[in-house]
Order: C-alpha cells, then structure tokens, then sequence
C-alpha cells in the first residue's frame, strides 16, 4: 500500500504486505493498493468502501459529544461529508473515484 506523493519517508516490505509512506501524504487521498494475484472486482470495492466506512465510525463516536464544543461538531459534519463525497462516482483523467470503484465492483455482470 502507498500513501501519498513525492519522496518516499518509510518504505516496509514483508512477504506478503509492503507499506510506502511518501513526504506528501496527505495530498489528495492518494492511495495504491497492489498484490498477485490481482484484487477481485468485490475486494476492490471493498477496500474503496473502506475509507467511506471508517468516516461513518467516526461521525458515529463523535455523534455523543455533539453540543459540548464546535470542535466535535465541525468533526462530525466533516467526516459526514467525506464519507457522502467518496461515495459520488466521477472519473478525472482516468482516475475513478471509490465511489466509482464500489459502485462498479457490485453492480451485477452484464450490464
């Protein structure tokens, strides 16, 4: 898995797993997920589902603390709107978007 751009800071290989962490992680949700054999249609889905899933557990275990300060509201909404925005299926320049990976990898074969 790579995360980011630019200069690789860590880079941590096992037999089966190899982690790539570039100085500009955070630019642009960046990721590369790889293996051999190749993901499935359903496991890339799944992972594009992942970073959806893991913003709706987070709003969840902010939700609580909602009216106690702005912070946790604006950390709410936030993590809300990227789980809303990462479902909307879109390609630029030949990139798709998860949205477009989960809504593809579970629609039916043939159509």
């Amino acid at each position: 898995m790579q995360l980011g751009r630019g200069y690789r800071i860590i880079d941590v290989r096992s037999r089966k797993f190899r982690l790539v962490i570039c100085l500009f992680f955070f630019q642009g949700a960046f990721s590369i997920n790889e293996r051999e054999p190749s993901f499935t249609r359903q496991e890339q889905g799944w992972i594009s589902f992942g970073g959806p899933l893991f913003n709706i557990g987070a709003a969840g275990l902010v939700w609580p603390l909602l009216g106690i300060h702005i912070f946790w509201s604006l950390l709410f909404w936030f993590n809300l709107y990227l789980a809303v925005a990462n479902m909307i299926p879109f390609t630029v320049n030949g990139r798709k978007s998860d949205g477009c990976h989960v809504w593809s990898s579970f629609r039916r074969h043939g159509g």
